[in-house]
């Protein structure tokens, strides 16, 4: 038999082989599964109550309630009543540029940690480029308005990248332009990054009118927050957290809530147009309901009260419904193929040119309910309760 020598040298190369090859399947660490800290991750102002050696990246979103002059005390502030301070830490020096909204009514300083000078002010509706060396500052934000019991909510502002004026401003080897252009504006964010913020419980109020247009919240908790009017469009916010939460007169289109917990939610006059909530839970109330062309597959509806309320062109596919209560309703156009409907409501209720193969009713009831433009395949009515004004049924 021949003999087979292995060198130490050939040892040295197997063993520097597979670190590389483990390297290449575990990637660097810098990654998404990486252990680090996350760069320009969304903040919010009570992080940095909990947390006082916390800092906001340059290019982060931060959000404050910034409550009037003069109003009663609260909690969980980061400055005087009617001020609100947040820690900024600046990895290199770069020219950055500021501008407030003309919608918002407070004013803006930021001071320098180290000896207390004040960098730059700014009032609504302007802009101020400046070069700001590495260091810590603290940003100030002050209220322009006095306290008033008519509207006794704090204003929701958002720092974030300029989408109302981009301006390139000379960026760093670390800073992208949207790092160093920043707008703050009052209960509006556009094209944010709000993975994994935590706003539970901001109430957002009417006016100036609120809005997320083009944003990623995935993982962003909403939970127990209260917005009034607005709009939420076309953005992401894939398992989030949106228990308990108050949805008033708002739109919200072109908006996935896919993963989504919305339990207890309380609905009033709102439309979801083009949104979807495939594998999400939904409970709670509404009143004046409006889901057009509106995503509902494989979603768990447990004990959801909203009567009155229209679904157009909706898909309901494989979902599982549980004590829906929708009496008095209409479904027009909606597919509910593979569906379960159990201990439900749908009396009253007009449903029309709607597609039901292999759906599950027990224990349903479709008192006075219309069936007769709608089509069915395959489905099993168990324990249902009808009446004389029950049309089509089975159908």
């Amino acid at each position: 038999m021949k003999k087979i020598f292995v060198t130490s040298k050939f040892l040295i190369f197997i063993f520097i082989f597979s670190i590389c090859l483990s390297i290449s399947f575990t990637g660097c660490s810098d990654s998404l599964t990486g252990t680090g800290p996350v760069k320009n991750q969304a903040r919010t102002e009570e992080e940095f109550v909990a947390n006082p050696q916390l800092k906001a990246d340059a290019g982060s979103v931060v959000v404050v309630s910034l409550e009037d002059l003069n109003s009663p005390p609260v909690t969980g502030d980061t400055g005087p009543i009617g001020e609100d301070i947040i820690p900024y830490s600046y990895t290199e020096t770069a020219e950055h540029r500021f501008t407030i909204d003309d919608s918002s009514y407070f004013s803006m300083k930021l001071v320098n940690d180290l000896n207390g000078e004040v960098i730059l002010n700014l009032n609504p509706g302007s802009t101020a480029t400046v070069s700001i060396p590495a260091g810590n500052y603290k940003m100030h934000l002050t209220s322009l308005l006095n306290y008033s019991a008519d509207e006794p909510e704090s204003k929701v502002v958002f720092i974030q990248a300029n989408w109302k004026t981009p301006h390139n401003v000379s960026s760093g080897t670390y800073y992208s332009f949207d790092d160093l252009d920043r707008l703050l504006s009052t209960n509006k964010c556009r094209l944010c990054n709000l993975d994994n913020a935590n706003l539970a419980g901001k109430i957002f109020p009417r006016t100036p009118a609120f809005e997320i247009d083009s944003s990623s919240c995935y993982k962003t908790i909403l939970a127990g927050a209260k917005i009034t009017g607005g709009r939420i469009a076309n953005s992401l916010f894939s398992y989030a957290s949106l228990k308990g939460i108050k949805l008033d007169s708002t739109l919200i289109s072109n908006t996935r809530f896919d993963q989504t917990n919305m339990n207890d939610v309380k609905l009033s006059s709102t439309k979801f147009l083009n949104a979807s909530f495939s594998n999400s839970t939904l409970s709670g109330e509404g009143t004046d309901c409006n889901f057009e062309s509106t995503l509902f597959t494989r979603t768990n509806f447990v004990q959801i009260n909203i009567p009155g309320a229209l679904f157009l062109r909706c898909n309901l596919s494989g979902s599982t419904i549980v004590q829906l209560k929708a009496q008095n309703s209409v479904f027009d156009r909606t597919i509910f193929d593979s569906s379960t409907i159990t201990s439900s409501i749908l009396s009253s209720s007009i449903i029309k040119g709607c597609l039901f193969s292999k759906t599950q009713f027990k224990e349903v009831d479709v008192r006075d309910a219309n069936f007769c433009e709608s089509n069915s395949r395959q489905c099993v009515f168990n324990q249902c309760t009808t009446n004389a004004g029950t049309l089509c049924w089975p159908f």
